[in-house]
């Protein structure tokens, strides 16, 4: 997923980085779902083991 461009954590409203739980991904720069989920099914079809993808956009949210 790394070498696809996703991070294994998130930046927070306040300006840090933060992990993600296991398995857990985001990516920065594309906003068409579509193509996140394609590029992230694409990845973890590459690992060679079972997976589901679910991919969702947001533009905003308040946490940490």
């Amino acid at each position: 997923m790394e070498k696809s461009g996703f991070h294994r954590s998130i930046l927070a409203t306040n300006g840090k980085w933060h992990a993600l739980p296991t398995a857990e991904y985001t990516i920065y720069g594309i906003s068409d779902v579509n193509r996140v989920y394609n590029l992230a099914k694409a990845a973890a079809n590459a690992t060679g083991y079972s997976s589901t993808v679910v991919a969702v956009a947001f533009s905003s949210w308040h946490g940490f």
